[in-house]
């Protein structure tokens, strides 16, 4: 996680320094750029600086070590970092601060550098005028000397990487041992090291390869944890060492007073000396004080040296005092785990608590009781069963990565439709068609049988035909299986209701309208009325009102089970932000949902989100960015429709902007394809049409072009959306001008202008004026096409799209009329009709009314006559418009 001084810059990376990388080249001459690293040790800061150091080509590298026995003298660092110039005058000047000069410095150990050299590099960061200059300072957390200047102070970003997902545990393995380790071994993995890679591979270091190869393997503790607890602890009382060990048995944190009752350490004397060793740390709760071991490799040492017998008794001692304080939950736990028998009795009830748990949403916590249980059942198909719980609660805290890798553990000759349906549900979010059509679709034959035997099994796999169906784009699949799924469902299960809110866009793709708003009281909890507003926010933004998508689309339920959601959203949220101009947002909007995509393991909707990325990158011009987004877009055969047609709409566009016209035509003949084997494609939903036309246009391909046009226009009457209208005809303009109807064409024209200008979409609208004034010079209508352009100009300003304000200004220079100035507060004719009102006194309903617009069109309007006019409220307007 990157934290900036600034919280409006903050930023947020998983283990991957571009982020980084990406603000140190944007460093201008003369500017400076401070950097904290700090983690614990093994937590992979020597990877993430060698990564960082390959980012940044160009700049000239150095890589410091920070020595503990040099700290004391005064300037080694810089002596090191110029070496044979040491003893020049200026030289750290010189050599920083040159013309062009662009320098990175890496200080490892940063806590053990002399304080004069930190000042010193620090100092020049701040005082440069024409050089470039990234000063990097690695901590580690928990190194026994912390630096004496305030090093989270001076810095511009302080950096703290994460810990390793389960996903990521597995991938350490793999690439150290080259085998596929499973699912309990990387589990214990996470556990003991804490998600720390270094510690990950210490681990791995203590057997050899055909150790690891084994299913389910003690995992021993390297020597040197052993050690270092014992060189800590060596000198500790009794007391300190009881309580170290009673909380061998706890998974994350003990009550204050539980521990004092186990121990024996009433006077809290032990507790002192492991807090005042840095073993161990105690924080206040809502229920009272806990206290925790600071590093979990210490835990790992303590719970090894644990005997099975002692650890029995602790945890029936935890169970007593849970029960007393009517903690039921902690208290069945502790008590399964002290059991000597019954073993199966006590895995069901954990596995019915865990059960109900889910059912409340709270799927992380389920999980754990899954597992518990699994451990604890005799039974091997309980195990089996159990575990396979203990997944799907995963697959619904939205962790789809960790999920791929627990279910590597499960063995499918126990429950193949079970394990079946899970498989497939996981390959429809990591984008692996074949094999999530293979899994799932033998098993929809056997859909009525499957719920007839069990209801929950079947209403998970309807979902997942659902969700199969919507990413494929089959809409009457999704309206099929959604309906199908609510059949066998509870009325507020967590399948039902997914089901119904993909089932809403699948209904307005088949009906071509608007689905009604009172559907969405279908659901109570937050986490379920998240899915239905999702599915309305992304329906809003087809349907041309993208102020009420956005306002969907931003509701969020900080909750478990959320995140899969909130990555559907971030894709339309962008697109919505994108249309309406806002691309700070847009962008923020597709990064953060590229980290969730990443984090989570959902490659599944990467597209969606590249797509606006690469359009805003675009826009602005910057080719680096676009170029990043676009070789991203880059799919194989074995994806979904829903992948397949952003990454084929994104090379459309960009083709079509950079005017590689031929490229342009591929991009459209793929979309054409994917179209023609699609049951129900649903214009609207995947807006390409117009730039394909046109492109043929541009091709010469006159014939081919308006037959398609012919049938594109056809169907944007049917929907009713008027942007699809509008954009068609841009093309149909075209044809007419080439006819010699100029009259016909530019009142067809006119109408498009008029019509997107109406809504809030001036990135259609800015398209739109664009390309009008380009027909309107190429067929001589040049003042006509000066005003066009002045027009497209103002609206690329006001988005940001620098490179498309360029592009505006040399085609005004192209017309011959010379460059007239625009005052940056000239309304539209649809802004100064609002205003007016306005002024007069009307309400935005009083407006809406009376201009057939909605109320959050004439909010949106309003805003840019505000910007316009500088001013901020209502009572200014009727003065603004006289000084007009």
């Amino acid at each position: 996680m990157i934290h900036s001084r600034d919280d409006a810059h903050a930023l947020s990376i998983s283990g991957d320094p571009r982020a980084l990388s990406e603000r140190i080249q944007k460093l201008q001459p003369g500017q400076g750029l401070i950097v904290e690293l700090s983690a614990p040790a093994g937590s992979g800061k020597r990877d993430f600086l060698h990564h960082l150091l390959q980012q940044c080509p160009g700049w000239f590298t150095h890589r410091i070590a920070a020595l503990p026995w040099l700290r004391a003298d005064s300037g080694n660092v810089i002596r090191h970092l110029l070496g044979p110039r040491t003893e020049e005058s200026d030289a750290l000047q010189e050599l920083l601060d040159a013309d062009s000069a662009a320098h990175l410095i890496v200080i490892d150990d940063a806590h053990w550098a002399d304080d004069a050299s930190i000042r010193e590099l620090a100092t020049m960061a701040r005082r440069l005028s024409r050089g470039r200059l990234a000063l990097i300072l690695s901590v580690a957390t928990e190194d026994g000397s912390a630096s004496s200047l305030p090093l989270t102070h001076i810095a511009d970003y302080s950096i703290s990487l994460p810990p390793l997902t389960l996903a990521e545990v597995h991938d350490v393995g793999y690439n150290l041992l080259g085998i596929s380790l499973s699912a309990s071994i990387c589990t214990r993995l996470l556990e003991m090291s804490g998600g720390r890679p270094g510690r990950v591979r210490e681990l791995l270091s203590t057997r050899n390869l055909d150790y690891w190869r084994n299913d389910d393997v003690a995992i021993p503790v390297p020597p040197s944890w052993q050690q270092s607890l014992a060189t800590r602890t060596n000198g500790l009382s009794p007391q300190a060492h009881s309580v170290l060990e009673c909380l061998g048995v706890f998974r994350d944190s003990c009550p204050l007073d539980l521990l004092q009752e186990l121990s024996g350490d009433r006077e809290l004397e032990g507790v002192d000396e492991l807090v005042h060793a840095a073993i161990l740390h105690v924080y206040p709760t809502s229920t009272g004080l806990h206290a925790a071991v600071t590093n979990p490799t210490d835990t790992a040492v303590i719970q090894q040296q644990l005997s099975p017998g002692r650890q029995a008794r602790l945890h029936g001692l935890a169970a007593d005092y849970f029960t007393r304080h009517n903690s039921d939950d902690q208290a069945l736990i502790h008590r399964a785990l002290s059991a000597v028998g019954c073993r199966d009795t006590y895995a069901l009830l954990l596995a019915d608590r865990g059960t109900k748990l889910g059912e409340l949403g709270a799927w992380q916590l389920a999980r754990r009781y899954f597992d518990e249980a699994a451990a604890l059942a005799s039974n091997q198909r309980l195990r089996q069963q159990l575990r396979l719980d203990a997944v799907e609660a995963v697959i619904s805290a939205s962790d789809i990565a960790s999920a791929s890798v627990l279910s590597s553990g499960v063995d499918p000759r126990l429950n193949s439709q079970r394990v079946d349906s899970m498989l497939g549900g996981i390959a429809v979010h990591e984008g692996r068609r074949a094999e999530a059509k293979s899994l799932l679709e033998p098993l929809a034959e056997q859909f009525s049988d499957l719920a007839a035997e069990d209801p929950v099994v079947a209403a998970r796999l309807g979902v997942r035909m659902t969700l199969l169906s919507i990413a494929d784009w089959d809409a009457p699949g999704v309206v099929s299986w959604a309906a199908r799924t609510r059949e066998v469902s509870p009325a507020a299960n967590e399948s039902g209701i997914e089901a119904a809110a993909i089932s809403l866009v699948g209904s307005a793709a088949l009906s071509r309208t608007h689905v009604p708003e009172a559907l969405r009281s279908a659901a109570d909890a937050p986490f379920q009325a998240q899915r239905l507003s999702m599915a309305h926010g992304w329906v809003s933004l087809v349907f041309d009102d993208p102020i009420s998508a956005r306002d969907l689309l931003r509701v969020r339920f900080e909750g478990e089970g959320s995140e899969r959601i909130a990555l559907w959203q971030d894709a339309w949220l962008a697109r919505a932000n994108f249309l309406l101009g806002d691309w700070p947002a847009a962008s923020a909007a597709v990064e953060r949902g590229l980290f969730r995509a990443e984090q989570f393991g959902i490659p599944l909707l990467k597209p969606l989100l590249l797509w606006t990325g690469a359009h805003v990158a675009l826009y602005r011009g910057d080719r680096e960015l676009t170029r990043f987004y676009s070789n991203r877009l880059v799919l194989g055969q074995d994806s979904f429709a829903i992948q397949r047609l952003p990454s084929h709409m994104s090379r459309l566009a960009s083709a079509s902007l950079a005017n590689d016209v031929r490229g342009a035509v591929r991009a459209g003949e793929q979309l054409m394809q994917i179209r023609a084997s699609l049951s129900d494609y649903a214009p609207g939903f995947w807006p390409w049409e117009d730039v394909f036309v046109q492109a043929l246009l541009r091709d010469g391909q006159t014939e081919l072009a308006t037959t398609l046009l012919e049938q594109f226009e056809a169907e944007a009457l049917e929907t009713g959306i008027a942007s699809l209208t509008a954009k068609l005809a841009v093309p149909r303009g075209n044809v007419l001008f080439q006819q010699g109807e100029v009259s016909a064409a530019m009142h067809l024209l006119d109408d498009a202008v008029d019509c997107i200008s109406a809504l809030p979409l001036p990135a259609y609208e800015s398209r739109i004026v664009f390309e009008y004034g380009q027909l309107l010079r190429r067929f001589g209508q040049r003042r006509r096409a000066d005003e066009m352009f002045g027009r497209a100009t103002e609206l690329f300003t006001e988005m940001g799209a620098d490179a498309f304000v360029s592009r505006a200004l040399r085609e005004r220079r192209a017309v011959g009329l010379g460059p007239r100035h625009h005052a940056p507060e000239e309304l539209t004719p649809q802004e100064l009709e609002i205003a007016r009102l306005v002024a007069r006194g009307a309400t935005n309903r009083d407006v809406a009314a009376e201009l057939y617009l909605s109320v959050k069109t004439v909010e949106y309007h309003l805003t840019r006559v505000y910007r316009k006019l500088r001013i901020r409220r209502r009572n200014e307007l009727p003065g603004a418009l006289r000084r007009l």
